[in-house]
């Protein structure tokens, strides 16, 4: 069989050497491999768990949406030699919508994503009106962002792209990257694992301009067939760097939570509290200036049916 492959490409070598006219292929229009591929994380297993120890895989269909309410609330201040700062965000609800899914050559599932609502909580009206315009406008060009990411059946996000992030503010990026990764997107280990299992998952991030190395650890609490009942704990550090004006000394952070995975469905359900340290050195009028940074906040994700009441400033 292989002599005869050879033979007839050598007859055609022939055929094609004898020919007065030149072939000139056609090259057709440039397609464009969109985004590139996710740097995949690692997921450890630390304790496979008891058994019965079965593997963990989503199973989400076709043409599937879901709308969810992700609540957020944060306290910041920052304090310098003897004068300080504290800035709040009061409660504010991003309602979003993942889908309608579609499968993907490789197997995956592909999820729209789109924030289509964002409110205000009442206590926004305890703020000087300057302060109430300031943060409407820095909170109205979430309702621009759109794109998409696909995932795999372990919930590795593969490949994603989206439009307007960069018009959103740092702080806002922050949160919503930190949402994202502990707790929209749960990574699932490749061996099978039971109840009591843990497991850890660790990224490398950029949070507003600082590369930071975190790892979020789940522990399988309870499962009842496809649902289950996560305990979530995360850790965040950062090495000493130059950022924007000044250096980064040291930064950390803890989350602790728990959340509800649907294996059918796209976007588990959760809560979780923050806190962050950082300290940072800038210079003020030529003198040498050290300056920490403590954060806490609270995130909660459900469903668009059981969103707190209260959040009636729409933002337009």
């Amino acid at each position: 069989m292989r002599l005869r492959f050879a033979t007839t490409g050598l007859l055609l070598l022939l055929l094609s050497a004898g020919c007065k006219e030149q072939y000139t292929p056609q090259t057709g229009p440039e397609i464009n491999p969109g985004p590139p591929l996710r740097v995949l994380p690692e997921i450890r297993v630390l304790d496979a768990g008891m058994t019965p120890q079965r593997p963990l895989r989503y199973s989400v269909e076709p043409a599937q949406t879901e709308r969810v309410v992700i609540e957020l609330a944060r306290a910041r201040a920052a304090q310098a030699g003897e004068s300080g700062v504290a800035s709040v965000l009061p409660p504010v609800q991003l309602e979003v919508q993942f889908g309608p899914v579609e499968a993907t050559p490789q197997g995956w599932v592909r999820q729209p994503v789109q924030v289509t609502r964002v409110r205000l909580s009442q206590e926004a009206e305890q703020m000087s009106p300057v302060e109430r315009e300031q943060l409407q406008k820095e909170l109205a060009p979430l309702l621009n962002v759109r794109g998409w990411t696909d995932m795999d059946m372990q919930g590795r996000i593969r490949r994603s792209e989206f439009q307007a992030i960069a018009d959103v503010s740092p702080r806002i990026r922050t949160l919503l990257g930190n949402i994202r990764t502990a707790l929209i997107t749960v990574p699932l280990p490749e061996q099978p694992v039971g109840v009591r299992a843990r497991w850890e998952v660790d990224r490398e991030l950029e949070l507003s301009g600082v590369d930071v190395k975190q790892t979020v650890t789940y522990q399988l609490m309870e499962r009842d067939a496809d649902t289950l009942k996560l305990q979530i704990t995360a850790r965040q550090s950062a090495a000493p760097q130059a950022i924007s004006g000044g250096r980064v000394e040291a930064y950390e952070a803890s989350i602790i939570g728990s959340a509800t995975v649907r294996l059918e469905q796209l976007v588990p359900y959760s809560e979780a509290e923050s806190n962050s340290h950082m300290r940072i050195s800038a210079s003020a009028q030529g003198q040498p200036e050290l300056i920490r940074v403590e954060g806490k906040t609270a995130v909660r994700v459900s469903p668009v049916e059981s969103a707190r009441p209260g959040h009636s400033i729409e933002i337009q």
